[in-house]
């Protein structure tokens, strides 16, 4: 499967989450008539194929995986909710664990940055 993923609804997101819970998860929630949003995929699509844009170098594709929700889609409304999304681009980074007592995967937020911010989102993904 390639990545970065679009995901529709939380079926096919928790489909995806029990597939790599051994890795943290970025949830990138974009929409079509969202300028920085359009900018932030291209960005992240460059870091993600090559490890380095515009002078960043991020190692990271060995621990992260993005997928991307895109808040056009009707099925994507809920996870817009769970997640509390308040603005677009919205980037929420999520650590699933498996809970052996519960057989069940718990998710940590480790972070939630609204807008474009390369900065931030740079310093984010070296802290993982």
């Amino acid at each position: 499967m390639e990545y970065p993923k679009y995901i529709k609804g939380i079926e096919e997101l928790n489909s995806e989450i029990q597939k790599h819970y051994q890795k943290n998860i970025m949830l990138v929630f974009t929409a079509s008539w969202c300028g920085p949003c359009q900018k932030l995929k291209k960005d992240l699509i460059s870091i993600n194929s090559d490890g380095s844009k515009s002078g960043i170098q991020i190692k990271y594709q060995d621990k992260l995986i993005i997928l991307y929700i895109d808040v056009d889609e009707e099925e994507n409304e809920e996870l817009m909710e769970i997640y509390q999304v308040p603005g677009m681009p919205t980037q929420v980074i999520i650590k699933p664990e498996f809970n052996i007592e519960t057989n069940k995967i718990n998710i940590d937020k480790i972070s939630q940055i609204v807008g474009y911010d390369m900065i931030k989102l740079r310093m984010q993904l070296e802290n993982l």
